[in-house]
C-alpha cells in the first residue's frame, strides 16, 4: 500500500492494533484518482484487519467483484411490509389510512425517500392533517394525485414554498451540495434575520440541514435530488447570473483564491466569466498536476482552453492559449499520453509562429525535443534542441540555453555526436552560480555532457566537477565520476 495518502496509512497502522470499519458513500460522485486511492487499498484488504463499508447508485462501475473478500448487497425498493411498517411511522395508526397506505405503496414502489416526499406533499398540499405519526385524512383517498416520479414530487414542493424561500432554495443549489452561510448570505439579497428565518423554513419543509457550525457555518441538502431538483427548476440566465455573483462573493470572502480554486473555477465557467475561468482554471489544473492527479489535471486545462475561446483573441489571450498547451503537454506527458501531447505542442507551435513569440517557440523546440527523443525520432529530436539552443544564444536566455543543451545531448549522444557541447562547462558554472532556477535542467544539461566527455581528450576540468557537487542534485557527482574515470 506504498501509494496510499497519509490519512489512510494511519487507518493501515491503527488496523495492526484493534480492527477498524471504515464506511465510504456516495461513490457514484468519487473522482478518478480517490478511485485509484480506494483501488488500492482494497487490493490490500486481505492483508490488514479493516472492514471497508461502501455505499453507491447503480451506475457507478467497479472491478472487485471477482475478489472472493467482496460481498455486494442490492438494496432493493421496500417489500410491502417493510413499507407498511415506515408508513404507520410517518402516518400514524389512524384506520382511515389504510387505503392511502396502499395507494403510496403502489405509487412509490417501495422506494422510502419517494414514500416520505410523497407524504410531505400530501400535507402541503392539505390532503392530510394533524403532525407526524398522527395524520388523518383530509379528503377522499380518489380525489388525491401523487406524482409518478420522486423529481416531480421534489419539483411540486418547491413550487409551494413562498416567493421568497424558493428563491432562497434555489441560489442555496447555485452553490452547491455543501452550502456556506457566508457564501449564501453574499448573494441572497436578504436582510440577515429574513435569510436566517428563510433558512429555518427550509429546515422545517426538510430541504435543508445544518451540516456545522464550527469553524464557519454551514447547509447541505438533505438528498441530492433535492439539489438536482431545485437547480434546474431555475431559469438559464439566472442560474449563469448567480454563479457569477458566487465568484465576486468568493473572491470577496477569501483574500487568497487558491485552496478554493476548484470550485471558483466551476462557477466562474457555469457564470460565463471567462477571464476569471481562465484564471481559476488554470489554479485548479496546477494544484492537481502537484499531487499527480493528471486526469483532473488535464480536464482543468482543456476547460481553460474552452473557456479561453470566449475570450477576444489578443496577443495575451494567444500567449495564454499557448502557455495552456505547454501545461497540458506537463499532464498529458507523465499519464503516457503522448500523441495527445505532441498534438497540443504542434498546436502550440502554429500559434507561437503566428505571434513570432521567439522565447515560446524556445521553449517549445525544448518540449518537441525531448518528446520525440522519447518516442525514438531521434534526429528531429537533435534538430529540435540545436534550434533551442539557437534561439536561446540570440535572445541570451540562459535557462533556455540550459534546457536546449540537455534536451540536445540525449539525441546528440545515441547519434554518436558532441553537438556543440564544448560550451557547457564554463557556460554551467556560471549559471549555477548566477542563479537559482531550474537546477533540474543545469543537473540535466551537465548530465549528456558528462556523457560525451568519455570521448578522448574531452576531460571535464575541475570546476566543472566543483560545479557538479553543488548543485542540488548532490547525486550529479558521484554519478559522473565513475564515468569519466576520476572517482
Amino acid at each position: 500500500m506504498a501509494e496510499l495518502p497519509d490519512q489512510l496509512r494511519l487507518l493501515v497502522r491503527e488496523s495492526q492494533v484493534q480492527p477498524v470499519c471504515l464506511v465510504l458513500e456516495d461513490l457514484h460522485w468519487i473522482d478518478a484518482e480517490t478511485q485509484a486511492v480506494l483501488n488500492s487499498l482494497i487490493d490490500g484488504l486481505p492483508t490488514v484487519r479493516i472492514l471497508l463499508l461502501v455505499n453507491y447508485r447503480p451506475e457507478y462501475q467497479h472491478g472487485w467483484g471477482s475478489k472472493t473478500y467482496h460481498t455486494q448487497l442490492r438494496i432493493d425498493p421496500l417489500p410491502l411490509e417493510r413499507a407498511e411498517e415506515l408508513l404507520l411511522a410517518i402516518l400514524g395508526n389512524d384506520p382511515g389510512l389504510a387505503p392511502l397506505t396502499q395507494f403510496l405503496i403502489k405509487r412509490t414502489e417501495g422506494n422510502p425517500f419517494f414514500l416520505e416526499e410523497s407524504v410531505r406533499t400530501l400535507v402541503e398540499g392539505h390532503a392530510l392533517s394533524g403532525e407526524r405519526g398522527a395524520y388523518r385524512l383530509a379528503r377522499p383517498v380518489d380525489t388525491i394525485q401523487v406524482s409518478p416520479t420522486v423529481q416531480a414530487v421534489l419539483g411540486a414542493r418547491i413550487d409551494r414554498l413562498s416567493t421568497e424561500d424558493k428563491r432562497l432554495l434555489q441560489s442555496a443549489a447555485v452553490i452547491g451540495h455543501e452550502v456556506p452561510f457566508a457564501i449564501l448570505h453574499e448573494i441572497a439579497e436578504l436582510p440577515e434575520e429574513r435569510l436566517r428565518l428563510g433558512l429555518a423554513h427550509l429546515q422545517a419543509g426538510e430541504f435543508l440541514q445544518e451540516a456545522k457550525r464550527f469553524p464557519d457555518l454551514e447547509y447541505t441538502f438533505k438528498h441530492a435530488l433535492t439539489h438536482d431538483v431545485a437547480y434546474d427548476s431555475i431559469l438559464r440566465p439566472r442560474r449563469r447570473q448567480l454563479h457569477a455573483r458566487i465568484v465576486e462573493a468568493m473572491e470577496r470572502l477569501y483574500p487568497d483564491p487558491v485552496p478554493h480554486a476548484e470550485r471558483l473555477a466551476y462557477h466562474a465557467f457555469a457564470g460565463e466569466a471567462w477571464e476569471q475561468a481562465v484564471r481559476y482554471l488554470r489554479q485548479a489544473g496546477a494544484k492537481a498536476l502537484a499531487r499527480s492527479a493528471y486526469r483532473n489535471s488535464t480536464a482543468h486545462y482543456e476547460q481553460a482552453l474552452a473557456a479561453l475561446q470566449h475570450l477576444p483573441q489578443t496577443p495575451r489571450a494567444l500567449e495564454q492559449a499557448i502557455d495552456l498547451r505547454f501545461d497540458l503537454r506537463n499532464s498529458l506527458h507523465p499519464a503516457g499520453e503522448l500523441q495527445r501531447a505532441l498534438a497540443y505542442l504542434r498546436e502550440a507551435e502554429r500559434l507561437a509562429q503566428t505571434l513570432d513569440d521567439q522565447q515560446r517557440l524556445g521553449w517549445l523546440s525544448v518540449y518537441m525535443s525531448g518528446h520525440l527523443w522519447q518516442t525514438g525520432d531521434t534526429t528531429e529530436a537533435l534538430a529540435c534542441g540545436e534550434r533551442a539552443k539557437v534561439i536561446a544564444e540570440r535572445l541570451s536566455d540562459l535557462p533556455l540555453h540550459v534546457a536546449a543543451t540537455s534536451t540536445s545531448g540525449r539525441p546528440a549522444l545515441s547519434l554518436g555526436t558532441t553537438g556543440g557541447r564544448s560550451w557547457s562547462s564554463g557556460t554551467m558554472c556560471r549559471y549555477s552560480r548566477t542563479t537559482s532556477v531550474g537546477s533540474f535542467w543545469a543537473w540535466q544539461a551537465f548530465r549528456p555532457y558528462y556523457l560525451v566527455l568519455i570521448w578522448p581528450g574531452r576531460w571535464p576540468s575541475k570546476e566543472t566537477l566543483a560545479t557538479a557537487s553543488s548543485m542540488d542534485r548532490r547525486r550529479s557527482a558521484s554519478q559522473t565520476r565513475p564515468i569519466i574515470g576520476t572517482a
